[in-house]
């Protein structure tokens, strides 16, 4: 299992805009690890 957590993020429309924007980075780092532990191909090359 993989938590990830996150804080300091403004509580206006940029810290918003910018928090939304950093989960999809996340998403691909978390799709790279699985391709890597199932597979051991390093999608991040």
């Amino acid at each position: 299992m993989v938590s990830i957590g996150e804080s300091g993020w403004r509580r206006d429309a940029e810290g918003y805009r910018g928090s939304h924007d950093n989960c999809g980075g996340w998403q691909d780092m978390l799709n790279c690890l699985k391709a890597f532990l199932e597979y051991g191909v390093d999608l991040r090359k």
